[in-house]
């Protein structure tokens, strides 16, 4: 698998959870923000969510009503739910070998998915957010 940095041609963009939940709930601290950037996002695009963030979403400690609407709105909003395969797993072995910071498996496997579907991040998770750059540096 070829990992790049060129961003400037993507039509992809991949949103994490911290970023499904700032744009579906407008008491999150975010929300203004995140319904700034989705508006301002090129028309012919491409939103992937990898099922972890569907998981996430899921399983999140907002109350059922709050939860079910992010949840659906997520779904509908995706172009299509990606998730990482057997095939992946030497690719992504390589890949969080040369992560700087600590961050989670989900956030890697996050992190993973948007280089492997050359998807800009969308996410509002500071410690995802700057080892997604820390990692355009590396393939620059």
């Amino acid at each position: 698998m070829q990992l790049t940095s060129e961003r400037e041609e993507m039509k992809k963009y991949l949103i994490d959870t911290s970023f499904a939940i700032s744009l579906f709930n407008e008491k999150d601290s975010n929300y203004k923000n995140a319904q700034t950037k989705t508006s301002t996002l090129p028309a012919d695009i491409s939103i992937i969510v990898p099922v972890l963030v569907m998981i996430e979403l899921a399983f999140n400690p907002f109350k059922e009503n709050t939860r079910t609407t992010i949840f659906n709105n997520t779904e509908k909003l995706a172009n299509s739910i990606i998730n990482i395969n057997k095939s992946d797993i030497n690719d992504f072995k390589l890949f969080v070998d040369k992560i700087e910071n600590k961050i989670g498996t989900i956030d890697a496997t996050i992190l993973y998915l948007a280089f492997k579907h050359k998807a800009e991040l969308l996410t509002f998770d500071k410690r995802l957010e700057k080892e997604y750059y820390n990692q355009i540096k590396l393939l620059g």
